[in-house]
């Protein structure tokens, strides 16, 4: 830059008659900034043109988008056998790997590109990615946060902050790295799926029922679940929140867990407790993977449940999703804990194996 300061400071122009000193001193402004533009085209060459647009890459982007993973992985490499270091072909092509489950392929690839492009940020928030997906979080943490070193503006790494920080119960946290996902990006289509639980219910309606009427990138399974939660949405939206309130005056307290045994008497299901759902008396197995609480349709309609939304659930014996609806219970007790206005799950199968 020492070359282009002397070359300003020689810029002179002539004195025209009837040319006022404003005027001259804006044209000698306009040839500074000129000369100062070909300067930096001299010491960066082509770093300071504008991306040239990719209809290939363009297209490829679409295919995920829309769900096709398949489709959008063979499109990436092709592009990648063009140009093996673009890097938008090479996140794509591992985040197409991973929504078909081949994460071990993903985390080749993402490997091989960093290899040659080892300070890319969209590349080391791609490896945040497939690391999350194989259950390494400190190394995820590690390389989001790396990713956000090299570009603040790099949008997959707050994304990737948010799910993992959500993960470990860091709600605060992880709602401030999605805040900032969304301030970068509002219109990247992850940022919007993530951001549909931040809004208000009549918000999130209608931001849900516009993401669904758009491609996007969900499987079957995922699309089925968004739809029906956006007809509990609409069945509730204009109606109080069902926020399952602790109405007992109760600072501690414990209960009995008992044997579960299955239809025949003998056979243990497993460990659970008595309860009551509203003046019905039910046993309620224990399990872990569980969101909350899950009943049979036979004892949901002994127990006068209202009906909400139909809904299907994963998670139940090996014959995929299976069909049931949402359900709110006046009261809920279990020991000396008592709960009014709680959503629970209720499955079409009649007998679940885990309630009586």
């Amino acid at each position: 830059m020492a070359g282009f300061a002397a070359l300003r400071n020689r810029v002179t122009l002539l004195r025209l008659p009837g040319v006022s000193r404003l005027v001259l001193a804006f044209l000698r402004s306009a040839v500074v900034a000129a000369l100062l533009l070909i300067s930096l085209q001299l010491m960066f060459g082509d770093d300071t043109k504008a991306p040239v647009f990719s209809p290939a890459l363009a297209s490829a982007d679409q295919l995920y988008r829309a769900g096709k993973f398949a489709e959008a992985e063979a499109s990436y490499r092709a592009l990648l056998n063009t140009d093996s270091k673009l890097v938008p072909a090479q996140v794509g092509l591992v985040r197409a790997m991973l929504r078909q489950q081949k994460i071990d392929e993903a985390l080749d690839a993402v490997n091989t590109a960093l290899t040659a492009q080892s300070n890319s940020a969209a590349l080391l928030a791609a490896k945040g990615d497939v690391q999350f997906r194989r259950a390494e979080m400190s190394d995820a943490e590690r390389s989001y946060l790396a990713a956000k070193t090299l570009d603040q503006k790099e949008v997959h790494a707050y994304l990737g902050l948010a799910r993992l920080y959500r993960s470990y119960s860091m709600y605060r946290i992880a709602y401030g790295e999605l805040q900032i996902a969304h301030q970068i990006a509002p219109d990247d289509i992850e940022v919007q799926r993530a951001w549909l639980g931040m809004l208000p219910r009549k918000e999130r309606l209608a931001a849900l029922e516009a993401y669904l009427g758009e491609p996007h990138p969900d499987n079957e399974e995922e699309t089925r679940r968004m739809t029906e939660y956006l007809e509990f949405l609409k069945a509730t939206a204009d109606k109080p929140v069902h926020a399952c309130r602790l109405v007992s005056k109760v600072e501690q307290t414990e209960t009995k867990l008992e044997t579960m045994y299955a239809e025949d008497g003998r056979r243990m299901r497993g460990i659970g407790l008595s309860a009551k759902l509203n003046d019905r008396n039910v046993h309620l197995l224990l399990d872990t993977g569980a969101g909350g609480i899950m009943v049979s349709r036979k004892t949901a309609e002994k127990a006068g449940l209202t009906r909400v939304s139909a809904l299907h659930y994963g998670g139940i014996g090996d014959k995929g999703l299976q069909g049931g609806y949402t359900a709110v219970a006046d009261h809920i007790r279990i020991g000396e804990l008592e709960f009014q206005d709680c959503v629970v799950a209720v499955s079409d199968q009649n007998s679940l194996g885990i309630f009586t």
